[in-house]
């Protein structure tokens, strides 16, 4: 695989932004779903929402445009992604450019879900290989800790 997918959980890993030939490479690695964090105007590098989505259907993926920004990391948000992606078939690779907000979104929704405290899913972000700065660390804390 081109980039490197980081797993957070048997049902959910995260990544950065993928090229056509990793859609395909997470294809053939059994995901069933991308969800696509980046909003339609951070597409400085990398495939458009559309085309992204188009590639997905093309490959037998299930597709989630659900655009993120670290200013809309809030509890209403996380709670409406909860929502959308309530019954998507699993395993699901979520990213964004870099991975913290696809990280972020994947621990709060584990928190959420499983009853994990906050601590508890960063030491499970971080086991995966992802880190944070500070600022977003005590976002995570907050958020998975709001439930």
């Amino acid at each position: 695989m081109g980039i490197q997918i980081k797993k957070f959980n048997e049902s959910v890993s995260f990544a950065e932004q993928p090229a056509e030939s990793d859609l395909k490479d997470w294809s053939t690695a059994g995901f069933r779903t991308v969800v696509n964090l980046r909003p339609a105007e951070e597409v400085e590098r990398g495939l458009s929402p559309s085309r992204e989505e188009e590639l997905c259907r093309e490959l037998g993926l299930h597709y989630f445009h659900l655009p993120t920004t670290l200013d809309s990391l809030d509890e209403a948000h996380m709670k409406s992604c909860r929502e959308e992606l309530s019954g998507a078939e699993e395993p699901i690779v979520m990213h964004c450019a870099g991975g913290a907000r696809a990280a972020i979104l994947a621990a709060v929704l584990h928190a959420w879900d499983e009853g994990a405290s906050g601590e508890q899913v960063v030491g499970m972000v971080e086991r995966s290989g992802q880190s944070f700065n500070q600022k977003l660390r005590e976002r995570v804390l907050a958020l998975a800790d709001a439930r």
